[in-house]
């Protein structure tokens, strides 16, 4: 599939399903890998849970998958692991693993149901070349920004597409960090982002729930602008180290 133009469906598959997790009370970090641990999508609350959980992801697991596989005992498909603070949940579709990070908070019935609710999306996603894509997507959104100096024409190719802003927004947040700036720079800088259009819109809302993704029912054009303007956040940081 082409990911020419615009943010493939599969990466907004990718996206979707990370969003749906990580909305969950409790939920501190989320994301998908291939049975290689070749990185897909991932969002995390803090750096130190990136930082603990994502060699988990990208490194141990995959051994840990050939060495199961190794004693013939059949693929291993779905893991809990529940301890005194924390709470990982993973399950895999055809070569595609969902990992997902939680608190004490997390209610484990409720995120078994929600994680239940988006399998038509996961096995739409584990029967694509999503690895490839995400790569590809990753080489184009870097052309357009060297080419045009903005990422204007993919915003407005995405026109009133939440899913499509949200996973352009996505991809990009993991290629500044992955380019060199660190997750307590960008985090400001969207932080910053966020307050400014909070303060200007004017709603008898807290920040907290305008700085969530409910305010994409909430308020889907307001939650659009937000995605914009991040984006053209995003975009600013990335010329700074392309």
């Amino acid at each position: 599939m082409s990911t020419e133009g615009t943010t493939s469906n599969d990466m907004k598959l990718a996206f979707r399903i990370i969003d749906g997790v990580t909305t969950i009370k409790g939920v501190t970090g989320a994301m998908l890998t291939d049975d290689n641990g070749a990185l897909i999508a991932e969002d995390f609350a803090s750096k130190d849970e990136q930082d603990w959980f994502l060699p988990l992801g990208t490194e141990l697991l995959p051994e840990m998958s050939k060495g199961i596989g190794d004693l013939d005992v059949g693929k291993m498909d779905n893991v809990i692991v529940q301890g005194s603070s924390k709470t990982i949940r993973l399950t895999r579709k055809e070569e595609v693993w969902l990992h997902v990070y939680a608190d004490r908070k997390v209610n484990l019935g409720m995120l078994n149901v929600e994680m239940r609710e988006l399998d038509a999306d996961f096995l739409e996603l584990a029967g694509g070349a999503i690895v490839d894509e995400r790569a590809s997507e990753v080489v184009h959104i870097r052309e357009v920004l060297v080419s045009e100096g903005s990422l204007d024409s993919m915003v407005a190719e995405h026109g009133e597409d939440l899913d499509g802003l949200r996973a352009l927004q996505g991809m990009l947040w993991q290629m500044t960090n992955e380019l060199g700036i660190s997750k307590q720079i960008i985090g400001q800088n969207i932080e910053e982002i966020n307050y400014r259009i909070y303060r200007e819109s004017m709603l008898d809302i807290g920040f907290d729930f305008f700085n969530r993704k409910a305010l994409d029912n909430y308020d889907p054009r307001l939650a659009r602008q937000v995605l914009r303007e991040q984006i053209k956040g995003f975009e600013l940081m990335l010329m700074t180290v392309i």
